[in-house]
């Protein structure tokens, strides 16, 4: 709280209102911390994008949710029915978590984008803030 009222000039006593506001709206769900995944010894990171039939769906969804290596799972829509991030230590951990999934979901299509660099993490704009102000 001290940094973001040093970085916009709002007193300490105005920021922790407003946060305590925006958590009791149920605007700010929880707090997380973001990690260096190479130091944690995390080497591959991948989206993958899955389809599947409307039948394994739901399996497919539930398999996905309770895997370690999913960090994030999101269903969308148009030509891919769901997208996860994967974190593993090594491209043997993909290739096994690739299999696996074959095995299991007979007929699911697999789209393996690696993650070069993360550009931009959950990043946060003042002006979308103030927007929320009023």
């Amino acid at each position: 709280m001290t940094r973001i009222s040093k970085e916009t000039g709002i007193p300490i006593s105005s920021v922790f209102d407003r946060l305590k506001r925006l958590e009791a709206i149920g605007v700010i769900h929880r707090y997380t911390t973001l990690l260096d995944m190479k130091k944690i010894g995390i080497h591959v990171c991948v989206i993958v994008f899955f389809k599947t039939t409307d039948v394994m769906k739901q399996s497919l969804e539930h398999w996905l949710k309770d895997n370690k290596h999913v960090n994030t799972l999101i269903r969308i829509n148009g030509d891919w029915d769901f997208m996860a991030e994967a974190l593993f230590n090594n491209i043997r951990a993909l290739e096994a978590f690739t299999q696996e999934i074959r095995e299991e979901f007979e007929g699911v299509q697999c789209s393996v984008q690696y993650i070069l660099d993360d550009l931009k993490r959950e990043g946060f704009s003042p002006e979308l803030y103030e927007q929320l102000e009023e």
